[in-house]
């Protein structure tokens, strides 16, 4: 839990501004949950017929028993009651067929005619009975096909959701009752949260020593930068957000995507189960180097995912799954754009790729 008086005034300052909240129970997976000691892969590459059938080949060679891909409600529904379903059928069946357990996170994201406010990567839906409607078709298409499923993409932050906690909770709660009547076997994890959610806590919350980085440069703040940061308007509503949507989410699972510092996840583990205690957790994305501060070469690569892989290994989660298969394109200037497995110039293997292929070798399950 946050400790004294002014961790405790903290968290009803956050609860005040993150809006009304209705308090719902949680349901968090059994205690006997298995824990997943393979590695999957979050976001295979998924383009075309010819990438997902290598992309399964792939899955299967690295002993990848597990798969996280996107489905986004404007793709499906681009005209109201008019779905198109082809392209989700062919990674869905693939994946499945091959044998590796799938899961979908639905973007918090909506076609046009049922938007209200919006970004480039989500909206506020105005039509809570067709996203509804959506969820339930999906649903009961691939019912016994899905694992693991979950509304919205590190939606505590207004970069991945536009609207107010509020408005999540709206849409994942209706998500939630839909899944859980159509799809009663399947795990729903709540929304993921960014590296910046246990980050912030285990630092600014509770006070941990663990080295903070520029986004933007890399620079390693001071402690006068790291009390900015902490105060910044918008790490404080992200760590708001986030505890208004946990408190009035229904959910299996929570989910946390971790990058950096690695040397330090347990402690940001130690944070949010201070924060949650007694909650199951997967970890849908882990990734390494931070090519703002950290090597690039493949060599460094292959040993931040070896570390990477041993310190996921012991914090408990039900499912893990490494970011990602292929390297971003160098010209999107994304901090882990070369976390990927398979270099994006010619999508040959990496030494990373071995070295997940050798860690998933040595383990059963």
């Amino acid at each position: 839990m946050i400790r004294g008086f002014a961790g405790l005034l903290l968290v009803w300052c956050l609860l005040a501004e993150a809006g009304p909240i209705v308090m719902v129970s949680t349901r968090p997976a059994p205690a006997s949950t298995p824990i997943q000691r393979r590695i999957g892969i979050a976001f295979p590459v998924v383009t075309t017929l010819g990438d997902i059938g290598t992309s399964r080949g792939q899955l299967v060679d690295l002993g990848s028993r597990t798969v996280r891909m996107t489905e986004n409600w404007k793709t499906r529904e681009a005209s109201e009651g008019v779905y198109s379903w082809a392209g989700l059928d062919s990674k869905i069946d693939t994946f499945h067929n091959a044998g590796i357990k799938i899961m979908l996170t639905i973007e918090a994201d909506g076609p046009a005619w049922r938007c209200g406010t919006s970004n480039a990567r989500s909206c506020v839906f105005t039509d809570i009975p067709a996203f509804e409607d959506y969820i339930t078709t999906l649903c009961r298409r691939y019912l016994g096909k899905i694992h693991t499923i979950q509304f919205g993409n590190e939606a505590f932050s207004s970069y991945w959701y536009v609207g107010t906690s509020s408005d999540f909770l709206t849409a994942w709660n209706a998500f939630y009752a839909v899944v859980r009547a159509e799809m009663p076997a399947a795990r729903i994890a709540l929304a993921g949260a960014q590296v910046s959610l246990p980050h912030a806590f285990a630092v600014c919350v509770e006070g941990r020593a663990i080295p903070t980085y520029s986004s933007s440069t890399g620079a390693l703040l001071n402690s006068a930068q790291v009390a900015a940061w902490c105060a910044d308007a918008e790490i404080f509503a992200m760590r708001a957000n986030y505890i208004a949507v946990t408190a009035g989410a229904q959910y299996d699972v929570l989910d946390v995507h971790l990058y950096d510092n690695m040397e330090y996840w347990d402690q940001y583990m130690a944070a949010m189960r201070n924060l949650l205690p007694g909650r199951t957790w997967i970890a849908s994305e882990l990734g390494a180097p931070n090519k703002r501060y950290e090597s690039t070469d493949d060599a460094f690569h292959a040993g931040r995912v070896s570390t990477l892989l041993s310190t996921a290994r012991n914090l408990g989660f039900v499912q893990v799954y490494y970011f990602q298969l292929l390297e971003y394109d160098p010209a999107v200037d994304a901090e882990h754009e070369r976390s990927g497995l398979l270099r994006f110039s010619d999508r040959t293997t990496k030494p990373g790729y071995d070295t997940v292929k050798a860690f998933n070798s040595r383990i059963s399950e």
